[in-house]
């Protein structure tokens, strides 16, 4: 089970300073908050979909649906994300998206096709006139205006491990993400970093 508690404490315990910038719905961005209480540690990385997926719709294309199961591996794969993972034994992995990908077969879809094909055909005949006024409506006075957050937890047991330093490989793996704000704290300390490249996090 997780303990929400670390979490919350990681999130408040510099909340004067810095809880602004953890509360913020922004492109390009991401927060990852790590706590640790005795051999558990608590890692929570968090942002828009725009900045782990690079959109924030519900996939509209194979490519997009492709992205998302993509990004689903990769974050039910935390050793690619960071050396903690490689150090200590995964518990549990709890993963929030915004909107899921169905599985369609391309043989369903054909089927699909080849059934209306000439139905559709001749039902977009009749209309052409109306989808034509219909999709300059669309585009010209609707934008996509949806803000949609990507959330992972992972809980960790570290017995006997040493994880005040922490390999940060998630630009890497997340091409759109610019900047990552980063807040831990534990026995030792309590940190807090913006970084904008892979590299070592010392807490």
């Amino acid at each position: 089970m997780f303990k929400k508690g670390l979490i919350a404490l990681a999130l408040t315990a510099s909340a004067g300073v810095h809880a602004e910038n953890f509360a913020a719905h922004e492109h390009g961005v991401a927060n990852l908050m790590l706590s640790q209480e005795g051999n558990e540690v608590m890692v929570e990385l968090d942002g828009a979909a725009d900045s782990l997926l690079g959109f924030e719709h519900q996939p509209k294309t194979e490519a997009q649906e492709q992205a998302v199961i993509k990004l689903v591996k990769l974050l039910n794969t935390p050793d690619k994300l960071t050396s903690l993972a490689q150090k200590c034994k995964l518990v549990d992995t709890r993963l929030e998206l915004p909107f899921a990908v169905a599985e369609h077969s391309h043989d369903d879809h054909k089927g699909h096709d080849d059934h209306d094909e000439h139905d559709h055909d001749e039902h977009n005949k009749d209309h052409d006139h109306d989808e034509h006024d219909h999709d300059k409506h669309n585009h010209a006075g609707h934008k996509d205006t949806t803000h949609s957050d990507i959330r992972v937890s992972y809980q960790f047991d570290c017995k006997g491990q040493d994880v005040e330093n922490i390999q940060i490989n998630l630009f890497a793996n997340l091409p759109h993400l610019e900047e990552l704000r980063a807040e831990a704290v534990s026995e030792r300390r309590i940190m807090v970093a913006n970084m904008d490249k892979d590299g070592m996090l010392k807490w």
